[in-house]
């Protein structure tokens, strides 16, 4: 386990660096944001409620397989009464279409990162507050459609985050509406 974010700022460097060298290469860069509920799994789902995220997405699409890479960089926020946690998130993906019909296309999504994990609790004791962090490692896989909408796409998500934590794995549901540019 690493206790530093200073690991999820190098990943960010190497994503970067990447998607400069491939854009140097002339392919066309993609923009997307998205956002909607994170749904806890597995033991997050004993101790969080329902809560939200939103995502920044920059995509290369590279015109072979796999068609579209692409880095995320993501915030996902759960609370339950005197708890909440918060999930920030950088990884790499791709994003492979898979059929198309009437304009509306489906793909598959997937891939690798880190994953900073901060709780806070809150206890009616003496004690007061309870805190911590972690960063780990994670994958993560769905689906998603898109559908041109004038000068944007725009698309929806569904897939699951699987985080190794030291504390057991973890699971998070995020089912997201977003716009691609």
């Amino acid at each position: 386990m690493v206790r530093s974010p200073s690991l999820l700022l190098l990943c960010g460097l190497a994503l970067s660096t990447g998607f400069a060298s491939l854009s140097a290469q002339q392919q066309d860069v993609l923009y997307s944001v998205q956002g909607g509920a994170t749904i806890p799994h597995g033991s997050v789902a004993d101790e969080l409620d329902t809560g939200f995220h939103v995502v920044g997405v920059a995509e290369i699409d590279r015109g072979i397989f796999p068609r579209f890479v692409r880095g995320e960089v993501g915030l996902h926020l759960l609370r339950r009464d005197d708890e909440e946690q918060q999930y920030i998130s950088v990884s790499g993906a791709l994003r492979i279409p898979i059929a198309e019909v009437r304009g509306t296309s489906a793909y598959l999504v997937g891939g690798l990162g880190f994953y900073r994990t901060s709780f806070t609790r809150s206890f009616e004791t003496i004690e007061g507050q309870a805190s911590g962090a972690s960063v780990d490692f994670g994958a993560n896989g769905g689906v998603g459609f898109e559908r041109p909408a004038g000068p944007v796409r725009v698309f929806g998500e569904v897939r699951v985050h699987s985080i190794a934590a030291d504390r057991g794995g973890e699971r998070l549901i995020p089912v997201s509406i977003g716009i691609r540019f």
